[in-house]
């Protein structure tokens, strides 16, 4: 078997917190970590409202009377996709977790 030779080092590695002895260089390291944590947990609310939406709405006839049971479909104008629920008695309908986008509502109830 041949011989490599000592394993090479790996380069120093530079930190962007300079590295102070005692109470004044724990206290720095303390803050710095402090602040990355706030910054990635403050952005993640954000970046999820940003992602998702929802379409709310209130059904009424002509006579602006609340129509109750009523199927409401949302479909999505880019790509199809189709969601899907039912009105309650007050007439009220929300439908969740829609990308942003344009959107075709249509409304439909049996006659009685």
């Amino acid at each position: 078997m041949r011989d490599l030779g000592p394993p090479a080092k790996a380069p120093g590695c530079i930190l962007f917190v300079p590295k102070t002895r005692g109470a004044r260089g724990r206290l720095a390291r303390k803050l710095t970590a402090l602040g990355i944590l706030i910054v990635l947990f403050s952005s993640a609310p954000t970046l999820h409202a940003q992602t998702l939406s929802g379409i709310r709405g209130t059904v009424t006839d002509q006579s602006e009377l609340a129509v109750s049971d009523a199927k409401v479909s949302v479909a999505n104008a880019d790509t199809g996709v189709r969601r899907n629920t039912v009105t309650s008695t007050a007439g009220s309908y929300y439908i969740t977790d829609l990308i942003p986008g344009t959107y075709a509502v249509t409304v439909e109830k049996n006659r009685i």
